[in-house]
């Protein structure tokens, strides 16, 4: 009898223990967080948020992984060097929001507003941005690769220096974007509407771009070996000095493209210089 009083205690603790685990956080810091705006050095791992209303808010050196953001209003918010790694951002409204040095792999973003963001040093690796908004967004020195991007509107979008590979970009719109120094080796840009579009010196090698619309856009010294281009439409596309050598110049999909200096299978074509 002793004994199995004795275990039912034990397994009582064992779960407010694990309960406790759960709800990591500081309730003092959530305090500050709601009642100021502003928190920094914060300890919110775990935390509930969802539909707060956190327009403004400034959020610093602190750690948000595994939280829980669901509709969440963060207009012209500040997060710089915060972790949100394993986050859930669902229809988050985040428009004109600083993201700078911050982690948010492996987290859910699906339907985000973060139209007119700026992104600096922030990773989005594995993370699921598909149906986001993120136009006019700039963004530089960031890492989404692998991360989920499908049906995203990112036009007008600048990106610099950002890493996208094996990315799903299919069905997203990317028109009027400059995406540029930029990787999405192996990205996925099936259907993906992406007129006048400047990818200049951007690495875009097995890239498929099967059923995209890709007109007017530019691929200068763009590295595009072993990529995709199934049924593309390419209407004066420039590939000028661009490596595509994996494709011949008689290939039917560059009959309107511009071709100058341009590497392609077993030689440089320049065949549009004069254009």
């Amino acid at each position: 009898m002793r004994i199995t009083i004795i275990m039912k205690l034990f397994v009582i603790m064992l779960i407010m223990s694990n309960i406790s685990c759960l709800q990591a956080f500081d309730a003092n810091d959530l305090e500050k967080l709601k009642s100021s705006g502003i928190c920094i050095r914060c300890d919110l791992t775990m935390v509930n948020l969802d539909e707060a209303y956190l327009d403004q808010a400034e959020i610093k050196d602190s750690d948000l992984s595994g939280a829980s953001l669901i509709n969440v209003k963060m207009a012209n918010a500040t997060l710089s060097n915060v972790k949100l790694n394993g986050a859930n951002l669902t229809n988050a409204d985040m428009p004109s929001t600083l993201f700078d040095n911050t982690q948010i792999d492996n987290a859910v973003l699906i339907n985000a507003n973060l139209t007119s963001s700026v992104m600096r040093n922030t990773s989005f690796i594995n993370t699921n941005l598909s149906g986001a908004h993120l136009h006019g967004a700039k963004i530089e020195f960031s890492i989404f690769d692998n991360a989920n991007l499908a049906k995203t509107n990112m036009q007008m979008v600048t990106l610099f220096n950002v890493s996208m590979k094996n990315a799903d970009l299919s069905e997203s719109k990317l028109s009027l974007s400059l995406i540029e120094n930029c990787n999405l080796q192996g990205a996925i840009l099936r259907r993906a509407k992406a007129r006048n579009v400047n990818f200049s010196n951007s690495i875009l090698e097995n890239a498929d771009f099967s059923k995209s619309s890709l007109r007017r856009s530019i691929f200068f010294k763009a590295k595009l070996k072993g990529s995709i281009m199934n049924r593309a439409n390419l209407f004066k596309v420039n590939f000028r000095s661009a490596d595509i050598s994996h494709l011949s110049e008689d290939n039917p999909i560059f009959a309107n493209s511009i071709l100058c200096k341009t590497s392609m299978k077993s030689k440089e074509s320049n065949r549009d210089c004069n254009n």
